[in-house]
C-alpha cells in the first residue's frame, strides 16, 4: 500500500496531511511540517517532521522504501526543519528548538551539533554543490545572539557557518530553494 501525501496551500503557510505506516504498528495520520527527499538504490528516502494534533509535539520520521513504511528517529526532539542530500540521503540536517542545527552522515543513527543555538525554520542543500547549506530563521528574536540576521550559510557541508550580508534586510525566512543544476537559490521572507 502506497503512502499518500495531500498538500493544501494556505496563505503564507503550507499544511500537509500524511498517513504513516510504521513498521511496528497501524497507520498514523499526521501533519507534516517539513519534508526532505533523497534517492538511494533506486528508492526514495524520505524524512518528515510531523506534528501532533495539538501542534505541540513534533517528531522526525524516515522512510527508506519510498513511503511504504516509516520509522521514528527518537534521537531528535522537537525538530522544526529537515534537509537531505538528494544524491546521498545518509547526509541529513535537522534544526531543533532545543539544540540548534544537527547533522547526521549515517541516515539519522548518529548526530553531531553543527550550529548550536541557531533555530532554523528552513534548511536547504544545494544540489549542484552539497557543501553549500543555507539555514533561515523565522523570527529574529527566536535566535539570540543571531537576531540581526536571518539567513545563515555553510560552504563546507555544515562544519562552519556564516551570514550572507546581501540578505541582512530579511528579518525572517519562510522558504529556501536551490536551482537543480546551478548554485542559484531563491529565498522568500520578510
Amino acid at each position: 500500500m502506497r503512502t499518500t501525501i495531500i498538500t493544501i496551500m494556505l496563505f503564507f503557510s503550507c499544511i500537509s496531511v500524511a498517513q504513516f505506516q510504521f513498521e511496528d504498528g497501524p497507520w498514523y495520520a499526521a501533519r507534516v511540517r517539513d519534508i526532505a527527499v533523497g534517492y538511494k538504490n533506486g528508492l526514495s528516502v524520505i524524512y518528515a517532521v510531523n506534528m501532533s494534533e495539538s501542534f505541540i509535539t513534533r517528531t522526525l520520521v524516515k522512510s527508506t522504501d519510498g513511503g511504504e513504511t516509516w520509522q521514528h528517529i527518537p534521537a531528535i526532539q522537537n525538530p522544526i526543519s529537515v534537509a537531505t542530500r538528494r544524491d546521498n540521503p545518509d547526509v541529513v540536517f535537522v534544526s531543533t528548538n532545543d539544540v540548534g542545527i544537527l547533522k547526521s552522515t549515517d541516515g539519522g543513527t548518529n548526530w553531531t551539533v553543527v550550529y548550536p543555538g541557531f533555530v532554523a525554520r528552513r534548511i536547504a542543500i544545494a544540489r549542484s554543490n552539497p557543501n553549500f547549506v543555507f539555514a533561515g530563521s523565522y523570527l529574529p528574536y527566536e535566535n539570540p545572539p543571531y537576531n540581526s540576521h536571518s539567513l545563515h550559510f555553510s560552504n563546507d557541508g555544515g562544519n562552519t557557518w556564516g551570514v550572507d550580508p546581501s540578505f541582512e534586510f530579511l528579518t525572517s525566512v519562510t522558504s529556501i530553494v536551490f536551482h537543480p543544476s546551478q548554485a542559484t537559490f531563491y529565498v522568500s521572507g520578510a
